[in-house]
């Protein structure tokens, strides 16, 4: 089984059922972790820019910044 994370297989219809299941996944964890979920989406928004620059040049222009944030936000 293959859980796509990050910009390398995001998008790829055969592995879409895995992407929808990340939506519930986050809300478990902020649920049991108590966590203020729009505090976390900040951490990762104050990192996004230097993520981006983790990945090889051209893998991640097709996604804007809200879209690459939000990315990594349900990966991570």
């Amino acid at each position: 089984m293959v859980v796509p994370i990050g910009p390398c297989h995001h998008g790829k219809p055969e592995l879409q059922p895995l992407e929808r299941l990340k939506i519930p996944m986050v809300r478990e964890y902020v649920a049991k972790g108590k966590v203020n979920i729009d505090e976390l989406y900040e951490e990762v928004v104050n990192v996004a820019s230097d993520a981006r620059k983790c990945y090889a040049e051209g893998l991640t222009e097709k996604f804007n910044d809200e879209e690459f944030t939000h990315m990594m936000f349900l990966d991570a």
